[in-house]
């Protein structure tokens, strides 16, 4: 037996496709759902499915107009995070979710001090630490003592995991009509981390934003349905 054959290049891109189709029937057939294959495949369980996608993207809707008055918005921007700006910004950078550092490595060429993170104990980043993390630590008031993130930083680059958001993925993990994700199936899980990852890269960036009114912000996506969450 060969766990993931794709991974070996026994199977053809449209064979994993299929191999993953039924892996996912399985799945289904496990938490007894009403068919094996899920809603996707029968229109009525499909419009019920809608029905409650929908109404998590309406609570998702109140949530976001209000993001302004949540605590940890405001504990994001507020005057205990702030520093005063007595140091040179216009040459420092950090990078979000920084992979293989490739923006950094280019805007160190052009003389900027640069800082990474990643939650890759594998990368070489400057802080070890998922966007959550961070954004806790800017919550509780530790990022003040943090040895590389405490800074003014002049341009911060984001580059958070595209993997559930990009149309490259043909619907494996959302499309437009369950853009935040299918509730019923072993991928959502990764769906709610990409979403509550760019959650917390708002209250991140704002911080940073409060630090220096000036800040020049990226954030790194291809074309997918980020745009349209």
């Amino acid at each position: 037996k060969v766990d993931d054959p794709f991974r070996y290049g026994i199977l053809t891109e449209e064979e994993d496709d299929i191999l993953r189709g039924i892996k996912q029937m399985k799945h289904d057939q496990c938490l007894e759902m009403n068919c094996r294959g899920g809603p996707m495949f029968f229109p009525h369980l499909r419009a019920k499915e809608k029905k409650a996608s929908d109404g998590q993207l309406e609570d998702l809707r109140k949530k976001y107009s209000s993001w302004t008055s949540s605590s940890r918005y405001k504990a994001c921007i507020g005057d205990r995070n702030k520093t005063t700006l007595t140091q040179d910004v216009h040459m420092l950078s950090l990078e979000l979710c920084a992979g293989e550092e490739g923006m950094s490595r280019a805007l160190a060429n052009v003389g900027f001090t640069t800082t990474t993170l990643d939650n890759d104990y594998k990368r070489s980043a400057t802080s070890k630490l998922s966007l959550e993390e961070l954004e806790s630590r800017i919550v509780n008031g530790s990022i003040l003592h943090h040895p590389h993130m405490n800074k003014t930083f002049s341009v911060v680059w984001n580059a958070p995991d595209c993997t559930t958001w990009s149309i490259a993925q043909n619907g494996r993990y959302r499309n437009k009509d369950f853009v935040d994700g299918f509730h019923n199936r072993a991928l959502n899980a990764h769906a709610q981390q990409a979403r509550r990852d760019i959650e917390s890269l708002v209250n991140i960036l704002s911080y940073y934003k409060a630090r220096n009114p000036n800040l020049v912000m990226v954030i790194e996506n291809p074309v997918g349905y980020l745009w349209h969450h």
